[in-house]
Order: C-alpha cells, then structure tokens, then sequence
C-alpha cells in the first residue's frame, strides 16, 4: 500500500465513520503523503501529525483544499517533509507487540505470586 500513497499528489480523507479510520491516517502518514481530511479522522493524534494536514469539513472546503495543494508543489514538498517527521511520533506495530509482551510477562510474575 506504501507506493499507492507515495505515487499520489494528495491524499484525500473525508472520512465520517467506519472502522479502520485510524490506519488509513497512518499508513498515509508514515508513506510522506499530503493529506487533506477533517478532525475526525485524527481523533488520537498528537500535535505533530495534526500539524502537517490539511482539515476540511465541508465539500466545498476539501475542493479548495485540494485544489491548493494541487497547484502548489512547493507546499506539498513541504507538507509531505513535515508528514514524514511526524510519522516518528506514531507507534509501530513492534511497539504495541513490545508493550503487550512486558505487560503478559508483569502479569505472569505477579500472577504466580499469589
């Protein structure tokens, strides 16, 4: 999926519901894209990914946002530098493996004191 999101000028996510909201965003976020999308899509981002996105709430918004963007390679340029600096912050899936590993190993040691 990696070169899909790099072949495209903008990625475009006006996203209102469903499920896998939260992945789409990162594997956009983590392939350098520029992104246009509204703010329910980065429910549970930090500050850094926010900051490299284009929001838009309304159709009107996302054409003009959009269309900005498409006449502007210098912007994307930037943005997408921006996106990728961010994409750092997010957690990989090793990470969450990690995390869960040292929890179940916790839980295992203070399990087998009782």
């Amino acid at each position: 999926m990696h070169e899909e999101f790099a072949r495209a000028d903008v990625f475009v996510a006006p996203i209102s519901s469903g499920s896998g909201v939260m992945v789409k965003m990162a594997e956009a976020i983590r392939s350098g894209s520029v992104i246009v999308t509204n703010q329910l899509s980065l429910r549970g981002y930090e500050a850094a990914v926010q900051e490299c996105v284009s929001i838009a709430e309304t159709d009107d918004h996302f054409a003009r946002q959009i269309a900005q963007l498409l006449y502007d390679p210098a912007r994307r340029e930037h943005l997408s530098r921006l996106t990728l600096a961010a994409a750092t912050t997010l957690t990989t899936w090793q990470d969450s493996a990690a995390r869960m590993a040292s929890a179940w190993s916790v839980a295992m040691k203070t399990g087998s004191r009782s």
